[in-house]
């Protein structure tokens, strides 16, 4: 995670001059949905405090299978005016990766596994993601793009002690725009996400993949035309 944030910064240092150059850049605004893909949530630990678990101090369970669901998005970016392949794109989307009900095994230090039923628990991440981003403008129409950048998933639950954290994590997207008019585009993105949810006494890693679609407005003159 530094390594990335310090990409970021240097990405910001190495282009400060065209960031000084917003007013000129390729503005847009779009929104999106589409289906989610989880993972399942691995090196899953408990402690003492989550009682659901029967745990009696800290404990590993298998993994814990998560339901696939629908995300929604809208985000907003820009790119430079002289450097159209270089971007920086700032998107929320909301997602509902809920826990199944399933058997699971836990450990405990020193004594034998056992078996136990989890109940379905309810889920919702809220992403907040910052992404620089890149792309192909050797179409005026037709442009493949790809970003890299950290997210911030604010995770909620009905069911575990401390019901609303905050995890940093890797946001990986690549995709496609064709512009339909001069201001209107149509897309589609695969998504890859990564982050350790904590929920006091909880902690599991998640990893899911997305693929969405949607529409942007583009501001100004935006179809990128060759230089």
């Amino acid at each position: 995670m530094r390594i990335l944030v310090y990409g970021l910064i240097v990405t910001c240092v190495l282009y400060g001059d065209s960031l000084l150059n917003v007013a000129e850049a390729e503005w847009y605004l779009s929104g999106y949905g589409g289906g989610v893909f989880p993972g399942s949530l691995s090196t899953v630990t408990v402690t003492k405090n989550f009682g659901r678990f029967g745990a009696t101090s800290a404990a590993r369970t298998s993994d814990l299978d998560l339901e696939q669901d629908f995300a929604l998005g809208v985000k907003t970016g820009y790119f430079f005016e002289n450097r159209k392949w270089l971007g920086l794109e700032t998107e929320v989307f909301t997602f509902t990766p809920n826990i199944r009900e399933q058997p699971i095994i836990v450990g405990q230090p020193g004594q034998p596994a056992f078996g136990a039923t989890l109940p379905g628990s309810h889920l919702r991440v809220t992403t907040w993601a910052l992404n620089v981003m890149t792309r192909d403008t050797t179409s005026e129409r037709f442009n493949p793009y790809g970003g890299l950048g950290v997210g911030w998933f604010f995770v909620q639950s009905r069911d575990f002690p401390g019901r609303l954290t905050i995890s940093p994590g890797l946001n990986v997207l690549a995709g496609a725009r064709y512009y339909v008019t001069d201001h209107i585009a149509a897309f589609g993105e695969f998504r890859f996400n990564t982050a350790t949810f904590k929920f006091g006494g909880f902690s599991g890693d998640y990893s899911g993949q997305m693929l969405v679609g949607g529409v942007a407005y583009h501001f100004g003159n935006p179809v990128p035309r060759k230089d």
